[in-house]
């Protein structure tokens, strides 16, 4: 067993890192579980989606200043890729550089909102919210932002999207509707795979392992909070320790 001062071993830290993130399954907030009911109002609906749009908006403004706090080259270019993605640039050998606003992650989530009716002057009002990530960064903490945002938000997001996708096509909603959601079915399991690695190769020291734990644990429960799965939000100074 290892010793509080000695660092886990990657094989190790990895699952830990997961674990931290799978105590908090969204199968088991409010929130799901009215979507996945027949009875679904459409005011929560709105809400979801406006929180959809929030979110993927918020999203491509943490990047640019993950990327630029990043402490090497592989570590700018991991999340350099992942920003193109969410902003819908993509480059191929033919056309090279293309861009379509239309593929924006916001868009797509913009395109949800349209479908419930909840995009009424949505674009127009300024983004205010803050964010885990946000407030990690503001204190110069890359890697316990990193940890709250690609591993503990992003990386479940996964799982989410695919069960979200499924509650809203049972309440109607066609897949061109729900495009954002089959977008990161896919993109967010390799964006937090992405993140893992980064988080266990900019770990040096087991302090530095057990703040990343932290935060992504943190991550994972502030989710499942806004979900409805606890009463109460955290921030990133809350009190509790989770440790290997």
């Amino acid at each position: 067993m290892n010793s509080p001062t000695e660092m886990l071993p990657p094989e190790q830290f990895s699952e830990a890192l997961l674990n931290a993130v799978a105590a908090y399954p969204l199968e088991n907030t409010r929130a799901y579980r009215l979507l996945a009911s027949r009875k679904c109002p459409l005011s929560l609906i709105q809400r979801y989606a406006r929180s959809a749009y929030l979110s993927a908006s918020l999203f491509c403004m943490v990047l640019p200043k993950l990327i630029d706090q990043a402490p090497n080259d592989k570590a700018k270019l991991v999340l350099l890729k992942n920003l193109l993605e969410e902003e819908g640039i993509h480059v191929g050998s033919a056309k090279g550089l293309v861009v379509r606003p239309e593929a924006r992650h916001p868009a797509l989530a913009l395109r949800f909102a349209r479908a419930c009716g909840a995009d009424q002057d949505l674009e127009k009002n300024p983004l205010s919210a803050a964010s885990l990530g946000q407030d990690y960064l503001s204190q110069g903490r890359w890697l316990e932002a990193i940890a709250v945002t690609l591993i503990g938000q992003e990386l479940p997001f996964a799982h989410t999207s695919t069960i979200i996708m499924k509650a809203l096509i049972q309440q109607g909603y066609s897949a061109k509707d729900l495009v954002f959601f089959a977008v990161h079915r896919e993109a967010d399991k390799r964006h937090g795979q992405e993140g893992l690695d980064l988080v266990i190769e900019n770990s040096h020291t087991r302090k530095q392992q057990d703040a990343a734990l932290q935060a992504a644990h943190l991550g994972a429960r502030h989710v499942f909070s806004l979900h409805g799965g606890i009463p109460k939000q955290y921030s990133i100074h809350s009190d509790a320790e989770i440790k290997a």
